[in-house]
């Protein structure tokens, strides 16, 4: 299963960028709004990913090879993780901030339970696309 969890996460977060709902794999039972969105070019819009493991590292990988800028956010790893894949640590507020797209790489726990909550989501651009990957068994 290389790559499995990667493929159908990589077409909904870029599918987004454009008025075609059928590259986003979940989006045929749901109205997505995207025919009142322009498409979007994805070269030079910002990858937020919140979360750096292993499915998070190659969305970041496959998202450079677009032109894309990658921020990231995980406060239990060292530096060098970020550097290695060129990718620019940020902290939560910048992440937010400066996101086009936001994709969610964390477990369900107590400490990130209430992590994106109303005050998160009015720091994000009106604009950003918000994508939620994350298992969602509680840790506790």
């Amino acid at each position: 299963m290389r790559g499995g969890g990667l493929r159908p996460r990589a077409g909904d977060a870029f599918g987004l960028g454009s008025k075609d709902p059928s590259l986003c794999s979940r989006s045929s039972k749901r109205d997505l709004g995207l025919e009142d969105r322009p498409i979007c070019r994805l070269h030079g819009k910002v990858l937020g990913l919140l979360g750096f493991g292993k499915i998070a590292g190659r969305l970041a990988a496959k998202a450079k090879a677009l032109g894309l800028v990658i921020i990231a956010h995980d406060p239990y790893l060292p530096e060098g993780v970020f550097s290695a894949l060129g990718v620019k640590r940020g902290g939560f507020e910048e992440l937010l901030s400066q996101s086009d797209f936001l994709s969610i790489h964390v477990p369900l726990t107590k400490e990130t339970r209430h992590l994106i909550d109303a005050k998160a989501l009015s720091l994000m651009k009106p604009t950003a696309c918000l994508i939620k990957y994350f298992p969602w068994r509680s840790g506790g």
